[in-house]
């Protein structure tokens, strides 16, 4: 069943996603996309083993990226999906595409805040909390107008209970170059994802790398139970879903 899923998305959706959010000289890379392992064992981690907060729940994806897991969430019984991406080129790229497949997602140009506005019944929060500012604040605020709260994030080499403040040199978005120590003080800075987003320049940004139990410790403190905790050794990602009521 759900390799027939990923086979739909592949034959119906991934080309013109592809396009659309890369531009016409991805055509050839979106004719030849094939379902490899290591997008399997990712819709296995975010997707297969989530199917109790994404069936028949109405879904935020915070930093959704080209949308790929919201239209795979969709597919795999969502009651509606709504994609929340700061870049321009993904968002608006991912809204061609709902638009050309009449999809029952919506697509927004805006930062992790926006899920805050409105009630949801599940967040998803795929590699995005290291770059929010305030992730405890931030945690406390989406449990008032979501019932559960994915996480994904990297497993780093830090001290199971703590967080490591990083500061980063971003030459055109998050993905830029990263020095270990200040080239000069001419950079300007870019304190956090949306000035990052917003004001691509050159510049730095803070990120976080958390410990194991950095998230967990806020789950406790924040009084949500930890329905889910599990670790991917081999892409070096740890996966929780809580739940805040």
């Amino acid at each position: 069943m759900y390799n027939s899923i990923l086979t739909e998305f592949q034959d119906r959706y991934a080309q013109d996603l592809i396009i659309e959010c890369f531009g016409e000289e991805s055509e050839l890379y979106a004719q030849d996309f094939k379902i490899t392992e290591s997008l399997y064992l990712k819709y296995e981690d975010l997707i297969l083993k989530n199917l109790d907060i994404i069936q028949n729940k109405h879904i935020v994806d915070v930093g959704s990226g080209t949308g790929i897991w919201g239209i795979l969430m969709l597919m795999h019984g969502a009651a509606s999906v709504t994609c929340v991406e700061p870049r321009q080129q993904f968002s608006n790229g991912l809204e061609r595409v709902i638009q050309k497949h009449k999809l029952n997602m919506n697509s927004i140009c805006d930062f992790h805040t926006y899920a805050l506005q409105n009630e949801y019944d599940t967040a998803m929060l795929a590699g995005v909390c290291d770059l929010i500012p305030d992730i405890i604040q931030y945690l406390d605020n989406l449990g008032k107008s979501c019932q559960y709260i994915f996480i994904k994030n990297g497993v780093h080499n830090v001290e199971p209970d703590s967080a490591k403040l990083e500061i980063h040199h971003n030459m055109h978005h998050r993905a830029g170059f990263n020095f270990k120590q200040p080239v000069n003080d001419l950079l300007g800075m870019q304190t956090n994802i949306v000035d990052a987003i917003d004001k691509p320049n050159v510049g730095q940004y803070t990120q976080y790398r958390f410990g194991t139990n950095y998230i967990s410790n806020i789950a406790q403190y924040l009084q949500y139970d930890i329905v889910r905790k599990y670790i991917n050794e081999e892409q070096r990602k740890q996966f929780l879903v809580l739940k805040t009521r």
